[in-house]
């Protein structure tokens, strides 16, 4: 994303300009050019520390983006990918056919685009695992504007578990 610019600087009476002037906007045009290379450098540096965050979670996330009532995947994070038994670089469809559909994903992601709300599902089995599902509107930065949905997937299973062994316990006694 090469950022491409021209500035023209003219005008109608003959011998305005002099090569110091020349000089200076070349100064100008060099210096500014060199902030915005810093700039880009900060942000991709940002940028890749955030991706890095993100893809080590052991919770599994997805950042759906959205555009024009248009989704699209824009992260899914490697215990995601494990929780849904997704290799390489899934497309959109291809994760959300791994969400059951009494979830009904697609039709939350759209109320929550419309309400501007989140949603928590509880005890969503997926293949043999029982999450907790966080489905949250992700905001342009100070605005309203919604450019995308977060879905966390948070494993339950060893928790589920737990309390079924408690319960028998408890029945048997």
């Amino acid at each position: 994303n090469e950022l491409i610019g021209m500035i023209n600087i003219s005008s109608r009476k003959k011998g305005v300009y002099q090569a110091a002037d020349m000089t200076l906007l070349y100064k100008i045009v060099n210096t500014a050019q060199k902030a915005i290379g810093r700039l880009e450098d900060v942000i991709e540096t940002e940028k890749g520390k955030l991706n890095s965050m993100i893809l080590s979670l052991p919770n599994g996330a997805i950042l759906f983006g959205f555009n024009k009532d248009t989704f699209s995947l824009s992260v899914i994070n490697q215990a995601a990918k494990s929780f849904l038994k997704l290799q390489g670089e899934p497309d959109v469809a291809q994760v959300i056919r791994r969400f059951p559909e009494s979830m009904e994903l697609v039709e939350n992601i759209k109320s929550i685009i419309e309400q501007k709300k989140s949603i928590f599902l509880y005890d969503v089995k997926i293949f043999d695992k029982i999450f907790t599902i966080f489905i949250t509107p992700v905001f342009m930065h100070k605005s309203a504007d919604i450019v995308g949905v977060s879905l966390i997937l948070k494993d339950m299973t060893i928790e589920k578990n737990l309390k079924k062994i408690r319960e028998d316990f408890t029945n048997m006694i």
